[in-house]
């Protein structure tokens, strides 16, 4: 099991007015599945991000390590 990385850092986006749409549904859905989960649209965000890159690594292997800077 992996230990949990307690370093974050902040990624800001731009997405278009039926992405966060979705965003905002899918948070409704959750809170409304979970009472007193009272998830947050940051939640529903980082929660996407990690299933995302975790369903890319199951297609294509894991991804390549970043290049050195010089």
């Amino acid at each position: 099991m992996q230990t949990p990385n307690t370093e974050f850092s902040v990624v800001s986006a731009r997405v278009d007015l039926a992405t966060t749409n979705k965003l905002d549904r899918y948070l409704h859905f959750l809170n409304e599945r979970d009472p007193g989960l009272n998830a947050k649209l940051s939640t529903v965000v980082r929660m996407l991000i990690v299933r995302g890159l975790e369903q890319v690594e199951r297609e294509h292997g894991p991804l390549p390590q970043l290049p050195k800077k010089k």
